[in-house]
């Protein structure tokens, strides 16, 4: 057997053994895929479809030029063309998946190269204002201040990352190609259309398997944020303001999956990739707890803290463990590139 295909028994072992985990186990598993599927219906995709199609229609036609002209400073600190500069701000305020889908567009119209879009992607994931300040903020912690100090955590973290991946860049290439021209508003409107049911097809799936496999296979409180982030972080399961941030700038298994589709397009490892988001879960919670600082919170905003935790302390000690882990799977990158990184 040749070495390729006996690296790939032991996915082929967890696929075989989750398929037969929801054969065997039909029932909750339905059950659990009806959950998932309501939440995509109810809460994904009314808040994420409209947004997601509006920043498209902005970034593929002339609206785009003109923001891409009042960004072109932040752009050039970051080391980044101008027209990315929109998607890294739409992306930073859109939702999980909206980063990864229009710096994909970039690359596909040529606006931006590979090395540039796999670096995009490294920063470019961020829960935005939908999940972060009113699912997560004004519903779960009932606070709107609160959800506003997260995602302005989750923000500047993903900035930090960004500002410590310019000197391992190399300044965008000339490309042999010229990127394509701004489509008019009635040709952008159904192509954003489609670019955005695609994705978020996508999305809604992968959050159907995951709760149908968690419904057969219960995930503990304490874990559920780091595999699947919105029932983690919307059921009350007490985690404080600064884990809070951490976990969603990790985004968890299930976002994970959603953006592997990009990783795979842009070339990124996906090790590279699960080192920036800890490095970012970090920073998110180092931000919070300066802002705390800045802004402290009434005790009201934690009023769903309960002891559904089964021990204390032990989610703050599994997501360190696990940024601890991604910190050293970076070190271990840079130390592998030594003088010159080459995000492929």
């Amino acid at each position: 057997m040749k070495k390729e295909n006996q690296k790939a028994l032991p996915l082929l072992a967890l696929l075989l053994a989750a398929a037969a985990i929801l054969l065997v186990f039909a029932a909750p598993a339905r059950a659990g895929a009806k959950a998932g599927l309501a939440l995509a219906e109810n809460t994904v995709l009314p808040s994420l479809l409209p947004l997601l199609m509006l920043f498209l229609m902005i970034q593929n036609t002339r609206a785009g030029v003109l923001l891409s002209r009042a960004l072109i400073l932040p752009a050039k600190a970051l080391r980044l063309p101008p027209q990315a500069a929109g998607a890294l701000l739409f992306g930073q305020i859109g939702g999980y998946p909206t980063g990864a889908v229009l710096t994909g567009e970039l690359l596909d119209r040529g606006v931006i190269d590979r090395p540039t879009a796999q670096r995009m992607l490294c920063f470019n994931v961020c829960g935005g204002v939908g999940f972060i300040c009113t699912a997560v903020g004004t519903a779960a912690l009932h606070s709107g201040t609160a959800g506003w100090l997260l995602l302005t955590a989750n923000i500047l973290a993903n900035l930090t990352v960004a500002a410590v991946t310019v000197p391992l860049s190399d300044p965008p290439a000339a490309k042999e190609v010229p990127p394509a021209p701004p489509l008019s508003a009635g040709e952008a409107l159904p192509a954003a259309a489609k670019g955005a049911m695609e994705s978020l097809l996508h999305l809604s799936a992968c959050i159907i398997l995951f709760s149908a496999l968690c419904a057969v296979v219960p995930v503990p409180k304490w874990l559920l944020p780091l595999v699947e982030i919105t029932a983690g972080l919307c059921t009350g399961t007490g985690y404080t303001l600064t884990q809070t941030a951490a976990f969603l700038a990790f985004g968890g298994l299930c976002v994970h999956l959603q953006l592997l589709g990009w990783a795979g397009r842009f070339g990124l490892p996906y090790p590279t990739f699960l080192a920036c988001r800890a490095g970012a879960a970090l920073l998110a919670d180092g931000y919070c707890r300066g802002l705390l600082r800045l802004f402290p919170q009434p005790a009201a905003v934690f009023s769903n803290i309960s002891e559904t935790l089964p021990r204390p302390g032990i989610g703050s000690t599994t997501l360190t463990a696990l940024l601890l882990a991604g910190a050293v799977v970076f070190a271990l990158d840079l130390l592998q590139r030594r003088r010159r990184v080459d995000w492929a």
